[in-house]
């Protein structure tokens, strides 16, 4: 009785339940649920060994390096390249991971519930500092969001003079 019920009864509707989770989450991150709407774009790219990521619905010329900035709430889709060799983007938190392919773009959605920090790596052994190549992700409420962003363009152009 023991080993039926422990080994069938039980696991059955467990694995169940977690096969449908992670199939409806998996449909999500690869862009099949297009009823909603993308709040931001951004677009990622990866070299050795690091991260830079463009916000081209705010301002084509304003970028990060090593830390990529998001909306509170809303689906962001990441449009991930490579420079160099293949990468993989990956939010753990947040999201499932995909390829950085060189010459190729790759999407991914994700979304932030909460405001806060959440760390990113490159989950692909890409050379001798792959180790180090990883990034945060900020997710700022919507209010704050385009702020955020303009206050880092100011920044970077308060740097490069």
């Amino acid at each position: 009785r023991w080993m039926i019920f422990g080994g069938l009864v039980i696991p059955v509707p467990v694995l169940l339940a977690l096969m449908i989770y992670g199939m409806a989450k998996g449909e999500f991150l690869l862009g099949a649920w297009q009823n909603e709407p993308v709040m931001a774009r951004v677009e990622a790219h990866g070299s050795m060994w690091q991260w830079e990521f463009r916000y081209p619905d705010v301002n084509a010329t304003v970028g990060t390096t090593g830390t990529l900035h998001i909306p509170v709430g809303g689906v962001v889709e990441v449009s991930v390249t490579s420079a160099d060799v293949i990468h993989s983007f990956w939010i753990p938190r947040l999201a499932g991971k995909i390829d950085a392919v060189p010459g190729h773009t790759t999407r991914l959605r994700i979304k932030a519930d909460t405001p806060g920090r959440y760390g990113g790596i490159c989950a692909e052994y890409c050379g001798t500092g792959h180790s180090a190549m990883r990034f945060t992700v900020e997710a700022h409420p919507l209010e704050t969001y385009r702020q955020r962003l303009s206050d880092v363009t100011r920044t970077t152009a308060e740097a490069e003079k």
